[in-house]
């Protein structure tokens, strides 16, 4: 027996010098301490120290205690090769080491021996929200969450929820959150962090969300002048709770006269009004704002305005006919004069500095889009001077027009006092037409439908005299004139395109025939036309007539309806009015000749 136990001694040290210890670390609560556990094992030997087969290992012990090399635990496990030791106290150093026995009892040695610290558990971190919070409903309110701490880790989520239902609004790695409330109140934020140990703590705090009242504001216009005074009111009041009421004083009198958001009044009578604007939100809560003295109203009457009562305000047809379209039996005839008036009166009896007409051709007019042309006054201004400007309307697709009076004493009055007034209809002539086309198109290659509205439109070729089409390759041009058939009622109105800005616009004639046409929107005198041989200088079309260069007249289709007949004007009388193209006969071939046509300087 003693041989044996020496055999197995030997084998066992031999063990012991090859077995391993492998931790795993499972941390357990215990009964008033945090305790742990550590798992080991290690690999079962095979032979004996003298290279025979091993065949009575039994079983197997662990020792452990809280110092190296001295075990105050033991455990008897059986014949397996690993085992978790639990009961453990957490941050306390545990020494381990195995011994083997066999059949008969007996047991090695102390294998070697290996060592784990197990860790106190971590402590949880603590919430801390900040606060209490106030803010202003519909803004921003920002949360810190930056006072929470962890005694013995990182804090790594911060989860703020804003209304404290338990749902979780915003998570993020920052400690700051942000958020809107749209309507006041008071509210209770909770924050819940989180540290790296996946430990949780949540704190709310109060959050106080006041109302935002609304802001008043506005402006009108115009604040002076004589009565009866119409001023349009704009409203520029904001506000966060939808939808705005409005309350308006106009006299601050302490009645309200208007619940529109952008109203008009008409101030009757002499005196300086102060305004005042109430606006309340859907909350109920009321802002004003009042503007003292802000309307002057002047009792001199100074006034314009017209009592014309056709179709279209401020303008009649000069042969009698209906002032809302030029139609005589109806049939479409260009060749009408139209007359504008209107009445102005001063009682101080002094003429105004000026009274103009105002005129664009374009549905959504600017102000650069208008060239005025000065009326002429007569009678007295005491009791009311009629003042008129007659002229032709050629086919554009309408008319915009408005009044306008510098009064003596440096008073601009307007007719009407906001807007314009839309100007008669203006066909065009039933079969062919000569028109032109006022726009500043540049390179643009325009097909005669997309500038006339007409597949059937042709260019005057003066040196092979006769009509070539308007193709893809010989597009229009602005200045010149065209041969067109009436496929629409008006031209087109091509509102894309701006005016042109050129002090000047020079058009090569040819000898003989020549179609032309304005390339301004507004009117210009034939007088005002220049003429210019080679490189010389310009001379006036007057000028150019005298000494036989041209023939001092325009002339203009009557169109199917009226024996397609020609009518003509001659200087100085002569106007070129837009849209319309016009035939001219140049005599001169000694040389190149241009027409000149200077941009009429009556631009708004």
């Amino acid at each position: 027996m003693k041989g044996k136990e020496r055999d197995m001694m030997r084998n066992l040290k031999k063990h012991r010098l090859v077995i391993g210890l492998i931790f795993c670390l499972i941390l357990l609560p215990g009964s008033g301490l945090w305790a742990g556990s550590a798992n080991l094992s290690w690999g079962e030997p095979t032979t004996n120290v003298d290279e025979t087969p091993l065949t009575d290992l039994f079983g197997y012990k662990i020792y452990y205690g809280t110092t190296s090399g001295t075990y105050s635990y033991n455990i008897d496990i059986g014949n397996v090769t690993s085992y978790e030791v639990t009961d453990l106290t957490d941050g306390t150093i545990y020494y381990f080491a195995v011994t083997a026995y066999d059949t008969s009892g007996n047991e090695s040695g102390y294998s070697g021996e290996v060592s784990k610290t197990l860790p106190l558990p971590s402590s949880p971190p603590v919430a801390d929200p900040g606060g209490p919070y106030t803010g202003i409903e519909g803004q921003a309110l920002t949360f810190n969450g930056s006072a929470s701490s962890d005694p013995d880790g990182i804090i790594s989520l911060y989860e703020w929820d804003v209304n404290n239902d338990g749902i979780y609004d915003y998570s993020s790695s920052s400690p700051t959150g942000s958020h809107i409330y749209a309507q006041q109140g008071i509210y209770t934020v909770a924050l819940r962090v989180t540290d790296n140990f996946d430990k949780t703590d949540v704190a709310t705090a109060t959050v106080t969300v006041s109302d935002t009242a609304p802001a008043a504001g506005f402006t009108g216009s115009p604040t002076s002048g004589a009565a009866p005074l119409a001023v349009n009111f704009t409203n520029t009041s904001t506000g966060y709770d939808l939808l705005l009421t409005y309350a308006w004083d106009f006299d601050n009198n302490g009645t309200t006269d208007s619940t529109l958001p952008n109203p008009s009044y008409v101030y009757g009578s002499e005196g300086t009004y102060s305004v005042k604007l109430t606006v309340t939100d859907s909350d109920g809560s009321a802002t004003s704002f009042a503007s003292t003295n802000y309307v002057t109203v002047r009792n001199d009457n100074k006034t314009i305005g017209c009592s014309e009562g056709g179709v279209v305000e401020c303008i009649e047809r000069l042969d009698g006919g209906s002032d809302g379209n030029n139609l005589v039996n109806k049939k479409p005839k260009l060749n009408l004069g139209f007359k504008f008036r209107v009445t102005v009166t001063d009682t101080t009896g002094v003429p105004p500095r000026y009274v103009r007409l105002f005129m664009s051709q374009r549905s959504n007019p600017s102000e650069g889009d208008f060239y005025y042309y000065d009326m002429l006054c007569s009678g007295d201004y005491t009791s009311g001077a009629s003042c008129t400007y007659a002229t032709k309307l050629g086919p554009a697709a309408v008319h915009k027009y408005y009044f306008e009076s510098s009064m003596s004493d440096g008073t601009t009055l307007r007719y009407p006092v906001a807007g314009y007034i839309t100007g008669p209809a203006t066909y065009l002539l039933s079969g062919y037409n000569l028109v032109g086309l006022p726009r500043d198109i540049g390179m643009s290659s325009l097909t005669s439908n997309t500038a006339f509205g007409t597949s059937l439109a042709y260019r005057w070729d003066a040196e092979a005299e006769y009509y070539s089409a308007i193709t893809a390759s010989e597009t229009v041009r602005t200045g010149e004139g065209y041969f067109i058939y009436r496929q629409t009622n008006y031209l087109p109105e091509l509102a894309a395109y701006a005016e042109i800005q050129d002090e000047t616009f020079t058009y090569g004639l040819r000898h003989g025939w020549n179609i032309i046409s304005n390339p301004y929107s507004g009117n210009v005198a034939l007088s005002d036309v220049k003429v210019r041989k080679g490189e010389d200088t310009p001379v006036t079309w007057t000028q150019a007539a005298s000494t036989g260069w041209l023939t001092n007249a325009i002339y203009f289709l009557n169109g199917k309806d009226w024996g397609n007949t020609y009518g003509f004007e001659s200087a100085p009388s002569a106007q070129i009015v837009p849209w319309v193209g016009y035939w001219i006969y140049l005599n001169a071939s000694d040389d190149t000749y241009y027409l000149v046509i200077t941009r009429p300087e009556n631009r708004r």
